[in-house]
């Protein structure tokens, strides 16, 4: 009986390690991603162009959102980081309400660099 349960025990252990393998590689192509828009923003932002910055932050929610999904941000990114995003995103409730897309932008890049940063 305690054997079966090895087994089953390492082969488990084994499938969790492939899918957090996967969700490391995903993770950092994903912070790739995140880091690719930040630094269009920024191009938007230094030639300011107030619609088209707009429009990236659409595109910094679909990559937060796939960021947030991850298996190994979820487990590892984010209990290491837990105060800081909490932060960051008490910080960015506040940014919803702001008319000044171009603050608004500079705002976010800034929070998040921090944050990538330390993941």
């Amino acid at each position: 009986m305690s054997s079966e349960l090895s087994r089953y025990d390492v082969t488990y252990a084994g499938e969790k390690m492939v899918e957090m393998k996967q969700a490391y590689e995903e993770i950092i192509e994903l912070f790739s991603d995140l880091v690719h828009v930040f630094q269009s923003m920024g191009k938007h932002v230094q030639q300011r162009k107030e619609t088209v910055a707009q429009k990236d932050f659409g595109k910094i929610d679909k990559v937060l959102d796939r960021i947030k999904k991850n298996a190994f941000f979820e487990v590892f990114l984010l209990s290491m980081n837990q105060v800081t995003y909490n932060f960051l995103t008490h910080q960015l409730i506040g940014l919803c309400f702001t008319d000044d897309t171009l603050g608004k932008a500079g705002k976010m890049m800034r929070g998040f660099s921090v944050f990538i940063q330390a993941c």
